[in-house]
């Protein structure tokens, strides 16, 4: 067994999956999250309370950590929450740090949200310590986390993107291959692009969901503009606003299906296609 890894932001959806899989293999796992109630019943062999505004939290946090997963929240101050945690990382001596970071950080010239994945990652970069960046795309998750209700009661969702068609990665395979990288040698100062195995529009989405759900399910096409004013009546803060909608747009436009074979080059397993990802979810709609 290594030595004790952080998860920060363990509540989150990748954090409690790779909670999950390192617990199952053995890991000495750290979960750590803004409110301690939150972490119970995660599978963590400890949990910790950190608030990454507070030197002190993130230093008890910290405290006996060999490696760090850090999942940040979407904030327009970014790099600033990654360089206070980082800071941290390198005065408690941790040996290897993992970003969750996003897809368009390779190009953050085209996207905001890019930009601001790519500024943390030079924080992480500049450290002077191991790291490995994972990018991946959109979370299959999204449908079930933010239309689960309207497809419940009515059949349907609203969506901004359509037909164009998206590389979506289930989180746990996200969670696979930050396991892989969190306990074994070979993967330090790496950058991975993750996708699911093929790309597929909204429409689709909603043939697949609406299959292993036994009902009609339906995508109900909205401008970007709504999708905005959605967010911003929702209390999304306007930076946020602004990046998320932007990057539907260029989903809308086709430009988020690339598809990469990370996932099963790192973790010797296929990427979970959407269909699978959907038969999973047959019991949210019972």
């Amino acid at each position: 067994m290594g030595g004790t890894i952080l998860v920060a932001g363990a509540t989150g959806n990748t954090g409690r999956a790779l909670v999950r899989v390192l617990a199952k293999r053995g890991m000495a796992v750290r979960a750590a999250a803004r409110r301690r109630t939150r972490l119970l019943g995660l599978g963590a062999t400890e949990v910790a309370e950190v608030d990454y505004n507070d030197p002190s939290s993130l230093a008890r946090a910290l405290r006996g950590v060999e490696k760090v997963y850090l999942a940040v929240p979407l904030v327009d101050d970014l790099a600033v929450v990654t360089e206070q945690v980082v800071t941290a990382a390198v005065k408690a001596g941790i040996r290897h740090f993992v970003k969750l970071s996003g897809i368009g950080a390779d190009r953050p010239q085209d996207l905001l949200l890019g930009c601001w994945h790519r500024q943390a990652e030079r924080v992480v970069e500049s450290s002077g310590l191991a790291w490995t960046h994972l990018r991946p795309n959109s979370f299959m998750q999204n449908f079930t986390n933010n239309h689960l209700g309207s497809m419940r009661t009515r059949g349907l969702f609203h969506d901004p993107v359509g037909g164009g068609r998206v590389s979506y990665i289930d989180v746990e395979d996200i969670a696979a291959t930050a396991a892989v990288v969190l306990s074994e040698p070979g993967h330090e100062n790496r950058i991975y692009a993750l996708t699911g195995p093929e790309a597929v529009s909204s429409h689709q989405v909603a043939a697949l969901l609406g299959r292993a759900a036994g009902r009609d399910i339906r995508c109900i096409e909205v401008s970007v503009d709504a999708a905005r004013d959605a967010m911003f009546g929702f209390g999304v803060p306007l930076p946020v606003v602004n990046a998320v909608a932007e990057l539907y747009l260029s989903m809308r436009s086709g430009h988020l299906a690339q598809v990469t074979s990370t996932v099963p080059d790192v973790t010797g397993q296929v990427a979970r296609s959407f269909a699978q990802f959907a038969a999973d979810q047959q019991s949210l709609f019972r």
